[in-house]
């Protein structure tokens, strides 16, 4: 069960992509729009079950990364610079499940 709700119990056929970021398992109305817009957390950095998730979902499925990166942009971090570092984390992730 992920979040209080099992991904097992879906049609595997009805689910073809998902979007991995991470952030607070309980964030405020304000965070949640906020971290929607301009700062979600890289994978592993938050509070959410991002491998169980992963874990849970049919092996055909795309896996893409959303991931606002706001602060490190506007601390002049490069677009490279910001994916090099959201893939390092994404494949520790993975690697632990």
């Amino acid at each position: 069960m992920i979040l209080g709700f099992d991904l097992r119990r879906l049609d595997p056929a009805r689910i073809g992509l998902a979007q991995l970021c991470d952030g607070p398992r309980s964030p405020t109305f304000e965070q949640y729009a906020h971290n929607a817009l301009c700062e979600r957390q890289i994978p592993g950095t938050g509070e959410l079950p991002v491998a169980d998730f992963v874990a849970a979902l049919p092996p055909h499925v795309v896996i893409g990364l959303e991931v606002p990166l706001g602060s490190l942009a506007a601390e002049g971090c490069t677009p490279l610079e910001r994916a090099r570092r959201l893939m390092d984390a994404t494949r520790e992730v993975l690697a632990g499940m």
